[in-house]
């Protein structure tokens, strides 16, 4: 998958908002037109990593027959290919965009911010403990 151009200004202003205050890197529509990941949210240190994904109430609602089982089709299909999904509805960042923001890396951060854990024995031999 790859960016697509779908255009959502409060996507860009979300992925923004991310880089400068949080030093969280992202891609803006992540994915095709149809199953789009408004912003996928990249790990600190496996930057192919964009399994983290925000979607947001933004451009494709409006052009939904039924916004709300086109919303329960496309979180279905995103989670099928692996995605974990973290909503963003646009009055909630206008009203709080830092406690918005703060929900939504909260929701992300066991896969967005930790490292898997190091084996024993790779633990083991860094404290210089050899078998």
């Amino acid at each position: 998958m790859r960016p697509t151009d779908a255009g959502s200004a409060f996507a860009q202003a979300l992925a923004g908002h991310l880089a400068t205050q949080h030093r969280v890197s992202s891609e803006v529509h992540w994915g095709n037109d149809g199953f789009c990941v408004d912003v996928a949210l990249r790990h600190p240190t496996r930057p192919g990593d964009v399994t983290v994904g925000v979607l947001c109430d933004g451009t494709r609602y409006p052009k939904a027959a039924d916004r709300v089982e086109w919303d329960l089709f496309r979180t279905g299909v995103l989670e099928g290919q692996g995605w974990q999904l973290v909503r963003m509805w646009t009055p909630s960042f206008f009203r709080d965009p830092e406690g918005a923001t703060t929900q939504v890396l909260q929701a992300a951060g066991d896969k967005l911010m930790r490292e898997p854990s190091a084996s024993p024995q790779a633990a083991m031999s860094a404290r210089g403990v050899v078998h």
